[in-house]
Formats: C-alpha cells, sequence, structure tokens
C-alpha cells in the first residue's frame, strides 16, 4: 500500500501537537484536582478541631448563645467541606489526571524517536502511524473528562508565534510556555 508522505507528515505533526497539549493540560488539572483535594482537607480537619476544642473548653463553660452559634456554623462547614471533597474525590481525580498526562507525555517522547528516524519505506511508515494512533487511542481510553479551560491554556503555552527572521523571511516558533523550543519555516 503506497503512502503519502506528505499526508502522514501532517498527520503526525497534528499528532505530536495534540498529544503535547494533552500532556501539559492533563498534568495541569492532576495539580489542580490533587491541590483541592489538600485544600478542602485541611480546612475540614482544622474546622473539626475547632468545633472539638470550642464544644468542650467553651460552650460547656458558658450559657453565651453566640458561641453555640459559631461552633454550629464551624461544625456545618466542616461537613459540607467533607461532602464536597468526598462527592467530587479530588485526590483521586488528581490522579487519574495525571497518569492520563504521563501517558501522554510517553507517547508524546515516542513520537520524537519516531520523528527522529529517516524512513522511506512505506511499510515502516504506515507501522508507525497505527503505533501512534493505537497508543493515542489507549492513552484517551478511560482519561477523565478534561474541562476545556485545563486544554486552552495548554494550547495557548504550545502555540506557534510568527515572526520574522533576520534575512526577512516568516519563521514559526514554536513555544514553550516564554522560550522558543524549534524554529520552523513557514514561507
Amino acid at each position: 500500500m503506497a503512502v503519502d508522505k506528505e499526508k502522514a507528515k501532517k498527520t503526525f505533526e497534528q499528532w505530536n501537537r495534540g498529544a503535547r497539549i494533552r500532556n501539559i493540560a492533563y498534568q495541569r488539572a492532576g495539580d489542580f484536582y490533587s491541590s483541592w483535594g489538600k485544600k478542602v482537607g485541611v480546612l475540614v480537619t482544622v474546622f473539626t478541631v475547632i468545633v472539638g476544642t470550642s464544644f468542650f473548653s467553651r460552650v460547656s463553660a458558658s450559657n453565651d448563645q453566640t458561641i453555640f452559634i459559631v461552633v454550629g456554623l464551624f461544625s456545618l462547614a466542616a461537613a459540607v467541606l467533607s461532602g464536597v471533597n468526598s462527592f467530587f474525590n479530588f485526590p483521586e481525580l488528581g490522579a487519574k489526571h495525571t497518569e492520563t498526562g504521563l501517558k501522554f507525555g510517553e507517547l508524546r517522547r515516542r513520537m520524537d524517536v519516531i520523528n527522529c528516524l529517516v524512513c522511506d519505506d512505506d511499510s515502516k511508515i504506515e507501522a508507525h502511524l497505527t503505533e501512534i494512533a493505537d497508543a493515542y487511542n489507549a492513552a484517551l481510553n478511560g482519561a477523565p473528562i478534561l474541562p476545556r479551560w485545563f486544554y486552552d491554556a495548554a494550547e495557548k503555552k504550545t502555540r506557534v508565534r510568527v515572526a520574522k527572521s533576520i534575512t526577512g523571511t516568516k519563521i514559526g516558533l514554536q513555544v514553550c510556555g516564554d522560550c522558543a523550543i524549534e524554529a520552523i519555516s513557514i514561507g
């Protein structure tokens, strides 16, 4: 079977860019959810400690209704935060996003290795594309839903900036954050 090398190259570049974006986006989402899980867990612990110590130290010795109300509000806040943390399960959600991000990182590195190979054999090109397609689908299989803002932020981070070189030709700079990592000729 003959392989259209230009189409194969374009497909490979699109998949590589998608894998890079998803690698960054899933890693960021994993960090975000893990961080929220820790923050909510600390708040639940603090509120529970406040309720427990306040109840035994001040409430039993006082007839002031304000203290009862404040302690009740802390107790309610601790219960609500505990429920939110249990419902959203931030730590597990963070771990799933991080795991998916790692899969896309492995895929991206494999694509970088394949990209370095010089290959004119159509069967090898087809085999590499099939391998990448299978790995891409495997990374997406069972992946948690990625909120759009994580994808958009990662896409913005990896965008191609158009600039003029010293000779006046247009070049694109593959950008990762503020650092140009690759210059590509675009016309």
